[in-house]
């Protein structure tokens, strides 16, 4: 993907003006949350895709 090899500083001005998340969290930071994909694929806490806080909204 091309957004892999950006320099920090044009990553950081796409953060300002792209509605669209950067796309190493548009999937991993929301199944991350995911208490059913932790259980579906058996991950444990302290794992990469286990969020120490997690978002929990209901």
């Amino acid at each position: 993907m091309w957004r892999a090899n950006t320099r920090p500083e044009f990553s950081r001005m796409l953060a300002a003006v792209d509605p669209h998340s950067p796309g190493e969290f548009r999937v991993n930071g929301v199944v991350g949350n995911s208490q059913e994909f932790q259980k579906a694929f058996s991950c444990k806490a302290g794992q990469p895709m286990v969020r120490a806080n997690a978002c929990r909204i209901w």
